[in-house]
């Protein structure tokens, strides 16, 4: 066995789903690919495997459903294994998905494109990205000072930094799902000045009044401010991924 394999594990009540990821994933050739029916059997496997790298999990399962399972795994450690959830079904909020520590969500049914694509961005050695985009695809800035970025992150009412994304709360409405906005959060105090890059929008709520909840998932951020997310993350063990208000 190639000990330079991630490993895998899929956790779907439906037996074909399993086989199917797996031979996607065995394609690629740069996984292990291990499988089990329900979150119970996720934990067991993983108390007594520690090779498990990231979890793929279906929501709606017997005896323990995925959210339940994010949670216990996140219990243990927030930072591994990683987890992306596979779902069939529509109507599950997916600012809960990735509040709860999801880095990915992939839609029943799926291409084969989609699994490998997503698979391979949470795996990424940041918790952010540094991907090209053109300046006419920019649909929206958002400009905010704060006191500071330590009082938001208790706060979580205006902005919220997760592993791989913000939580914005914005009285403009001229974007959408999947749009890209640049963000630019200015701290009067803290041990940083300022939050600003390029971000896609994941979620949108509109809870009433002018205000527009946004989660929105880091596009392109300068080096440095990737190693200060991931380092304060670290520490203040944040779970979310793309972090919703509470």
């Amino acid at each position: 066995m190639n000990n330079d394999l991630k490993h895998v594990l899929i956790v779907d009540d439906e037996p074909d789903i399993i086989n199917i990821i797996e031979v996607i994933l065995n394609k690629v050739g740069k996984y292990k690919v291990s499988g089990v029916a329900n979150g119970i059997r996720a934990l067991d496997l993983l108390s007594k495997d520690p090779t498990v790298d990231l979890v793929l999990a279906d929501i709606k399962m017997p005896e323990m459903d995925g959210v339940e399972l994010v949670s216990r795994i996140k219990d243990n450690d927030v930072e591994r294994p990683k987890v992306i959830f596979v779902t069939g079904f529509a109507d599950i909020p997916v600012d809960k998905l990735y509040d709860a520590g999801a880095c990915g969500f992939i839609a029943k049914p799926f291409e084969w494109k989609t699994i490998v694509n997503t698979v391979e961005e949470c795996f990424k050695k940041k918790p952010c990205y540094d991907k090209v985009y053109n300046e006419h695809d920019i649909k929206m800035n958002i400009n905010m000072e704060l006191p500071s970025l330590e009082a938001a992150q208790a706060a979580r009412d205006d902005f919220v930094l997760g592993r791989g994304g913000v939580f914005l709360n914005t009285l403009q409405k001229r974007a959408g799902i999947g749009d890209l906005i640049r963000f630019k959060v200015d701290f009067q105090q803290g041990d940083i000045g300022r939050i600003e890059g390029v971000g896609e929008i994941i979620w949108q709520r509109v809870p009433g009044g002018d205000n527009v909840l946004l989660g929105v998932k880091f596009h392109n951020i300068r080096p440095e401010l990737e190693n200060f997310v991931e380092d304060l993350c670290r520490k203040q063990k944040v779970r979310a991924f793309i972090p919703m208000r509470k």
